[in-house]
């Protein structure tokens, strides 16, 4: 291929990728924006890389059938369009994942909920070795090129100095083609990570000032996607929290409703109570009752455990005793019967309720009680 003319190879590469770039569109639609989000970005880098790789096959192959060069002779053009497409694709890939981490960010989509690690080092640690490699492939092909060359012109001072010049510019043109493509990457690593970081922040900003209502979208597979997950997690225990402590103090005040809120007057004593709790709930009742002759009921119980279920089981209970109270005898009966009701709520569960039941005979000057599991 030495024989071409820049201009003429030109036109065989550019009509080589135009024709191949001419099918991407489709190619795209069918073989990378089919994939999950997470895969299309490594899908865009395959898809640039095989259209490089098949350039360069389109272009040899023509070559030897219709220029007759030999297929041996075309290494150098395979190995250029490697390189071209492993830059290729990955700024292709780079600019997937930028266009899937805005999507994620403006549906509020928030992806899987465990990803396929795949750590930041090592894609930087790959990334440098190839270009490494690759960079030294191309100076060692260039200087090859170059030593062949200059032993076959003329040994006269201009003709060196005019050789050595020549060489110099086409090392420094690669370098720079190199150094230009390695930093247009950088560049757009760069990008994807500011919006990786800024929604990242912006999030846990409003995680602080107490808005759970935003998650952070998983929209890649490195360290950043794994502290989106993670991140996600912690949001849905926050509001798990928070949905609880709302509970709680929604059976709180239920539970404080449904105490007595004033002392009952029995002439000639004084009565009183106060109940403090050592969660936000319990079961932990007390409560009077106006009975009939001028009597006063006052009854303690206690159901077992703590917090939201016990106080459902003695809000169930307190409307046993308030029922059972309308047909009042004796302590004994009252007990009995409320016993009788509880029983079959609890019978398989195995909660319990004690009680004590005190009953005042304000004419009489008696007292008579009754204790089921609780001590006076």
């Amino acid at each position: 291929m030495a024989t071409l003319s820049p201009v003429h190879l030109g036109i065989i590469i550019s009509i080589a990728f135009l024709a191949l770039l001419l099918l991407r569109p489709v190619l795209v639609k069918r073989f990378v924006e089919i994939a999950e989000p997470l895969a299309q970005p490594r899908r865009a880098f395959l898809l640039d890389f095989a259209i490089c790789i098949s350039a360069s096959i389109l272009i040899n192959v023509y070559n030897f059938l219709a220029l007759g060069f030999p297929l041996q002779n075309s290494g150098s053009l395979i190995i250029g369009c490697i390189i071209a497409g492993f830059f290729i694709g990955l700024d292709s890939s780079l600019s997937k994942e930028r266009q899937v981490i805005l999507t994620a960010m403006k549906s509020g989509e928030n992806g899987p909920r465990s990803i396929r690690y795949y750590p930041m080092t090592r894609k930087f640690t790959l990334f440098a070795v190839t270009t490494f490699i690759f960079v030294s492939l191309i100076l060692v092909m260039v200087f090859v090129r170059d030593i062949e060359w200059l032993a076959n012109i003329s040994q006269n001072v201009d003709s060196i100095v005019n050789a050595q010049l020549s060489v110099t510019y086409e090392i420094l043109f690669i370098m720079s083609v190199l150094m230009i493509l390695t930093i247009n990457l950088i560049l757009s690593y760069s990008k994807n990570l500011k919006l990786l970081f800024n929604n990242e922040t912006q999030i846990l900003e409003k995680v602080k000032n107490g808005d759970l209502s935003r998650k952070v979208p998983v929209a890649t597979q490195d360290e950043f996607g794994l502290i989106a997950d993670h991140t996600n997690h912690m949001i849905d225990g926050l509001r798990h929290r928070f949905e609880l402590i709302s509970s709680l103090k929604f059976a709180e005040e239920v539970q404080q409703n449904l105490l007595p809120t004033k002392s009952p007057y029995l002439r000639d004593y004084d009565v009183s109570g106060f109940s403090l709790y050592c969660d936000q709930t319990g079961g932990d009742y007390y409560d009077y009752f106006l009975l009939p002759d001028d009597k006063l009921g006052i009854t303690v119980a206690d159901a077992c455990g703590h917090g939201v279920g016990a106080a459902m089981l003695m809000t169930t209970v307190r409307a046993f005793l308030i029922s059972a109270v309308e047909n009042y005898t004796d302590p004994a009966t009252l007990l009995n019967q409320i016993n009788g009701l509880i029983s079959k709520d609890c019978a398989t569960s195995g909660n319990f309720t004690t009680m004590f039941f005190l009953e005042i005979d304000s004419r009489e000057r008696k007292i008579q009680w009754i204790r089921a599991g609780h001590e006076p």
